[in-house]
């Protein structure tokens, strides 16, 4: 079985520094296979346990993405303005996530990385590495202590990135 999802993220961006603004659309296509892996394998964005590890489940993370931007105002800054151009950028995100799931207190790591193709703009080349793992203090996994680390280019603003997190999350 295939189940897919398509879904758009537009933004408008605006740099405090330089006074650029960018309006942009992110397109993502996500498939989810359900296949028959009884015999061994995996599916794509789908967590199965883990047959030698009691209680954990892992997943493929795969989709593919399309970036498009458009700059309203290239910004005050005359060598900044000279690299703000309209882009438009292709690629995937590819990793994958481990879960252990029990009665208590669990683990889930996450580890990826997003390369987009640059077909108009500055950025022929965009990689991006990211990986995280978060403790959940309960087994519903409401609240967590998360850390992650990321390095490459943002997607959204094409700058050199590199940075440590450390957090506590919250869902609901």
């Amino acid at each position: 079985m295939l189940v897919q999802t398509i879904a758009a993220k537009p933004q408008f961006l605006q740099n405090t520094k330089d006074h650029s603004q960018i309006a942009s659309l992110t397109l993502l296509y996500r498939p989810f296979t359900a296949f028959d892996v009884s015999n061994g394998g995996m599916n794509l964005n789908d967590p199965r346990p883990i047959p030698f590890w009691l209680s954990a489940y892992a997943e493929i993370l795969f989709d593919l993405r399309a970036d498009m931007g458009y700059y309203t105002d290239r910004g005050n800054d005359p060598v900044e303005s000279l690299v703000n151009r309209s882009f438009g950028r292709a690629g995937s995100r590819v990793g994958f996530a481990l879960t252990t799931d029990s009665s208590g207190p669990s683990f889930t790591l996450v580890v990826a990385e997003t390369y987009l193709y640059g077909f108009a703009g500055s950025v022929r080349n965009l990689s991006f590495f990211e990986t995280s793992l978060t403790y959940n203090f309960d087994e519903k996994k409401y609240v967590g202590l998360k850390a992650s680390y990321t390095k490459g280019r943002d997607e959204d603003t094409a700058l050199p990135v590199q940075r440590w997190l450390v957090g506590l999350s919250a869902r609901y």
